[in-house]
């Protein structure tokens, strides 16, 4: 049995009058494929009582068939399944795919799905894909017909196999002029009544020659059809794409989407006057139908002027749901969109690709296989580069030439390229390509739907993908850049991709699809790197799996676009010139770009403002954050924004033992110091070489771009502190230096906009009592666990009565306390999120009024949290941290 029906699979055949040893081999039989080769009605054999009757027998190894007869009891235990003398596959239990018993390199009995590309036709070299020479995919190699005897009925028979509706006219042409040697048949005499050419009576080429050294060939002319089925789209975002449904007996009903593919999708365009490019989506990708689903099996060819005239099975039959509804994109052309021409079935031919308004032809000058990747990835299938003679001469104009690719890009004018229509060729030079149209198993097409979700913009977030009609997600295990590359890429962005693990973004509720995911960074989808079967994991939803599309760009709501023109692409300077006009290197307006990348600059970077040239960071930049709209939790909080809160630090140990463990949270306060609480140190004790200070941290197991971690050089609490009371709860850290002095500042934490220190408030100032003003964030407990990424919650604090009547004395006038006044919401910072930050908004800064203390309980209406009093230490803290 093939190895690729082996591997990984607990579904049991229906067999269990075989003898052991069959048995043992069909106990790991895999779960059946939807995706089946659309070539012949070997791939029509479908459960739910479908039985295949056709001619294949060979299997996917290319091992010939056995005898039904030659194995005990088979035909018996299924009467009436089309078994009998003769080797040809059958689907007798019911199965998805046909298959049969053949014996393996050791003489053993063995099983095996059937090869359903073999007998498979096509028509080459001619002025369509209705016409030219035929060719027969036989035991794993294309090759030709000898002329010998060759008429219409045998034409008719080809006509018939490449779809209903064409009538057939035989014709020859010359063996000399074919690139493809291999020749299957001498002769072969259909009826005009079969199948496909393997039910016709033939012989095999015994190589001599073929008369007047002339093949087969043949033109099939579509009949056009007496009625049209009724088709719509429905549930598209625009009149281009949508869940596809057909009109029958009255009603409006849906398309089932076993064996749904583009060729479908582009009969389904064309009969809608929807020109571009066809995609098919399975898995009720534009959401679950309602009513009756009205077909099921539905093949096209690709050339149909209607789904009416496409293989499928009786309207009204089919053994599925909404889930698998089918649905279709019809891409209006866009320049950049690109097509394979002269070839069968859409996956192989000349290389065109449009532009303004027409189609024209590459050059071939610099082509490597990574451009081929790219094309194909674009059309959605794997790649090889051919000989361009095969698939004729064109007429039009060559657009590109000298391109380029890495093979990551997503489109080929990602790649870097000459100017439209310059280049420096001709026909002779044109690319052509061969596309396979192979897929993949595990269930999952070719194209699965991917979505970001949880992130704090689009281009980031959990991968989810779609699957029978369910989104979920995707395991960390082995989760890679790798494979986040090919995630980004199938979404449409091009820029550096970053892996995150450990549910960065939140946990799923779904299914978990998929685990152990294994890209290279090339694949065109992040199907092609599915290993193992659908469903088959050993994770939880704590370890669900996310990327960062784009990483280190801006957030667009940081951005600009502009709405006019586009003027310019390509600038090309060198530094020295003296206007960007002597940087312009082609014509005004000719651009392949999107307002989505227009160019910006920063000018004099870095430098400070003359305003803000002082002794100390804290006194020039403090209390700045981005403005997210989002707010996000502690206890009744959310998930924080990532850099959300720039002078956020956590302190935690160092040491073998207990490396990386959160003490406490603290505040950055300038670039040097750190504030946080007292009773922080009370069971570790005060030695500076037991902690470390991290700073510009989101998610504790997932490094950040501007994360670090600083040693701590002093550890300053305050004289009056006692460790059997919670009064003067407070301590200042100072950072170890790094990289000396720049200029008369002193520098220790690298800053950037994801680490700022927070500002400190006027003495004795009081805080805002205000519910949408203040924040509290950490680490600490969620209600659930501790949180592996950082929590924050909108707070209020409460008036000293308020805080009194929960307290009494033990409320001293160096405490605040804060929580929630309103019935039916418990906001509180809790064990974890000790020495943490209270921050409120004041003007443009945020400043840092409390430092989070202790407590009664967490989570308790009636216990709102305790924080020492920032303002009422500042001649203190000014002090310390300036000497």
């Amino acid at each position: 049995m093939e190895a690729s029906a082996r591997s990984g699979s607990s579904a049991r055949p229906k067999l269990f009058f075989l003898a052991p040893l069959f048995l043992l081999l069909l106990l790991r039989v895999p779960p059946c494929s939807p995706l089946l080769s659309p070539f012949s009605e070997c791939a029509r054999g479908r459960g739910g009582g479908a039985s295949y009757r056709g001619s294949v027998d060979v299997t996917e190894s290319g091992a010939r068939c056995m005898n039904w007869t030659e194995v005990s009891d088979v035909t018996a235990r299924h009467p009436g399944k089309g078994l009998g003398v003769h080797n040809f596959c059958r689907n007798p239990d019911g199965r998805i795919r046909p298959w049969c018993f053949f014996r393996n390199a050791r003489g053993r009995v063995d099983w095996g799905y059937c090869d359903c590309k073999q007998g498979s036709v096509r028509l080459t070299g001619g002025r369509s894909k209705l016409d030219g020479t035929v060719e027969v995919y036989i035991n794993g190699a294309w090759g030709t017909i000898c002329s010998n005897d060759w008429d219409d009925r045998d034409a008719h028979v080809v006509c018939r196999q490449l779809g209903q509706g064409y009538k057939a006219r035989a014709r020859v042409s010359a063996l000399s002029r074919l690139p493809l040697a291999v020749v299957h048949w001498r002769t072969i005499g259909c009826s005009g009544d079969e199948a496909d050419l393997l039910q016709c009576p033939r012989s095999v080429w015994n190589g001599g020659e073929c008369q007047n050294q002339q093949a087969a060939a043949v033109t099939c002319t579509p009949v056009e059809a007496a009625s049209f089925v009724p088709v719509r789209l429905s549930g598209g975002a625009s009149v281009y794409e949508g869940r596809v449904e057909v009109y029958h007996a009255g009603q409006w009903g849906t398309v089932c989407d076993d064996q749904w593919d583009s060729n479908d999708a582009e009969v389904v365009c064309r009969q809608l006057g929807l020109g571009g490019t066809a995609k098919a989506w399975v898995g009720a990708y534009f959401g679950a139908g309602v009513g009756r689903v009205l077909l099921d099996e539905v093949s096209c060819t690709g050339n149909e002027l209607s789904i009416e005239q496409c293989q499928k099975t009786a309207w009204g039959e089919h053994n599925c749901d909404h889930s698998e509804d089918a649905g279709v994109s019809c891409t209006p052309l866009t320049d950049g969109t690109v097509r394979l021409v002269g070839g069968a079935g859409g996956f192989e031919g000349r290389l065109e690709v449009h532009y303004q308004g027409r189609w024209g032809t590459v050059c071939d000058d610099g082509w490597m296989n990574t451009n081929t990747q790219v094309v194909c990835r674009q059309l959605d299938k794997n790649s090889q580069s051919v000989n361009p003679e095969r698939f004729g001469l064109p007429s039009g104009p060559i657009l590109l030439d000298d391109v380029s690719c890495t093979g990551k890009e997503p489109a080929l004018t990602h790649c870097v390229k000459r100017e439209w229509l310059r280049h420096d060729c001709k026909h002779t030079e044109d690319v052509a390509l061969v596309c396979s149209t192979q897929r993949i198993g595990h269930g999952v097409p070719t194209s699965v739907p991917v979505r970001l979700v949880g992130g704090e913009n689009e281009r980031e977030g959990r991968v989810e993908i779609l699957v029978a009609g369910q989104w979920g997600t995707i395991c960390d295990d082995g989760w890679t850049d790798e494979d986040a590359e090919v995630v980004c890429r199938q979404l449409g962005y091009s820029g550096e991709a970053k892996a995150r693990v450990m549910a960065y973004f939140g946990e799923g509720n779904g299914p978990i699809h998929i685990d152990n995911v294994k890209c290279t960074g090339a694949e065109r989808s992040l199907a092609d790197c599915i290993k193992q079967p659908i469903g088959s994991h050993d994770c939880r939803h704590s370890e669900d799996a996310g990327v960062i599309c784009d990483y280190g760009q801006r957030d667009n709501n940081t951005r600009v676009k502009g709405n006019g023109p586009i003027h310019i692409d390509n600038v090309k300077c060198t530094g020295a010139e003296r206007s960007l006009a002597d940087c312009i290197k082609q014509p005004i307006g000719s651009h392949d770009c999107r307002h989505s990348e227009d160019a910006g600059v920063i000018c004099d970077y870095g430098q400070r403002d003359n305003n803000t040239r002082v002794k100390d960071v804290s006194s020039s930049v403090c209390g700045l954050r981005p403005a997210h709209t989002r707010r996000k939790r502690i206890i009744g909080g959310q998930n924080s924004l990532r850099g959300g809160w720039p002078w956020q630090v956590a302190v935690r140990l160092r040491g073998s033992q207990s490396d990386g463990r959160l003490v406490c949270g603290a505040t950055l306060i300038s670039s040097c110091w750190v504030l946080t609480s007292a009773h922080c140190f009370k069971r570790y004790g005060n030695s500076t070489n037991t902690y470390k200070v991290r700073v510009g941290d989101y998610h504790t197991l997932v490094p950040e771009e501007h994360e670090d971690e600083y040693g701590v050089d002093r550890i300053v609490m305050h004289p009056r502190y006692r460790p059997q009371s919670s009064d003067y709860d407070l301590a200042l850290l100072r950072l170890t230096q790094r990289g000396g002095h720049r200029g008369h500042v002193v520098e220790c934490v690298l800053q950037s906009h994801a680490v700022l220190p927070a500002c400190l408030p006027e003495w004795r100032e009081k805080a805002p009592k205000d519910l949408t003003k203040c924040y509290i964030t950490g680490w600490g407990d969620t209600g659930r666990a501790y949180s592996k990424t950082l929590q924050q919650a909108a707070i209020q604090v409460l008036g000293k009565r308020h805080c009194e009547r929960h307290y009494g004395n033990q409320l001293t006038s160096r405490m605040l306390c804060a929580g929630s006044a309103f019935s039916g919401r418990h906001v509180d910072s809790c064990r974890g999120d000790s020495g943490g930050p209270l921050v409120c908004e004041r003007g443009s800064s945020w400043i840092v009024y409390g430092v989070t203390s202790w407590g009664h309980a967490c989570r308790l209406q009636d216990s709102p949290g305790v924080y020492t009093k920032v303002s009422a230490f500042m001649p203190w803290i000014t002090k310390v941290t300036n000497e």
